[in-house]
């Protein structure tokens, strides 16, 4: 059983680790980080220290923190 929120840690994790793997791809090049990596950081949480208020990925956790239905996707966790 998947949850919302559980989905959606899912994708904030997958999508801290594609910003890690974009720093180091993207070094010296100020272009991406100001218009891909900076963006990706403001979608993935609250806490990416830019004046932006916008819905990210930390709102979403919030705003379904109280729903325990199950949504489907069993299959994007690994088998432990």
């Amino acid at each position: 059983m998947a949850t919302k929120v559980q989905l959606v840690e899912l994708a904030q994790d997958k999508l801290k680790e594609v910003i890690e793997i974009l720093e180091v791809a993207c070094k010296n090049d100020d272009n991406a980080q100001a218009y891909i990596i900076d963006h990706l950081k403001i979608l993935c949480s609250d806490n990416h220290g830019f004046c932006d208020s916008s819905l990210n990925i930390d709102n979403l956790i919030e705003r379904y923190e109280g729903d325990r239905e199950d949504v489907g996707g069993d299959d994007f966790f690994e088998d432990d």
